[in-house]
């Protein structure tokens, strides 16, 4: 209670004793405090795939708040329509697709067909970043989205076709808001 810690050294503790500094700073009595949403794709059988990755997702997220905090904050995301109010999930994806296409000036327009040009489209229009790694066999993509920053990871070693559906996947998660972790299985 003598001085203040600085940045750097509050990632360091957090680091040494195994945790986020989000947990370590934790106000459990702090209303509206931002929360991570995880939403990953894994195969079937593969569900331990995901913890590696999540934990490199929290990293960035960690990077992500230290840079915010020591004045680099990341430019706002735009902000994905709603989520239309319609029972039939059928109806309400396709109401939502819509919404999407029509503020990404798309409406009946083709997606860049290159993956690089598709990726920077995303970023432009609505502040993903996507990152193609190396994930565990079995997980093809996961997505996060916490306070500004917005999050695509998709496995480098699935063939194009499965990176762009995997892509488009987790802007789906992104888009909907789904929730704190959510594990895909058997897509």
């Amino acid at each position: 209670g003598q001085r203040a810690f600085k940045s750097v050294e509050v990632a360091l503790i957090a680091e040494r004793l195994g945790m986020s500094t989000d947990v370590l700073l934790a106000n459990d009595d702090a209303e509206g405090s931002p929360l991570a949403a995880v939403a990953a794709r894994v195969q079937a059988g593969a569900e331990p795939a995901a913890a590696p990755a999540v934990r490199l997702v929290e990293q960035m997220r960690e990077l992500d708040a230290l840079l915010d905090e020591l004045g680099y904050p990341a430019p706002p995301a735009s902000l994905f329509p709603a989520l239309p109010d319609e029972p039939d999930p059928v109806r309400q994806g396709q109401a939502l697709a819509d919404a999407v296409r029509a503020q990404a000036g798309l409406r009946d327009g083709d997606l860049p067909s290159e993956l690089d040009e598709l990726v920077g489209w995303l970023d432009q229009q609505f502040g993903v970043d996507v990152c193609i790694v190396p994930l565990d066999t079995g997980l093809d993509g996961l997505a996060l989205s916490c306070k500004h920053l917005r999050l695509a990871l998709v496995s480098s070693s699935v063939t194009a076709t499965r990176l762009r559906f995997t892509l488009a996947h987790e802007l789906c998660h992104l888009v909907a808001g789904d929730g704190q972790i959510t594990i895909d299985k058997d897509v």
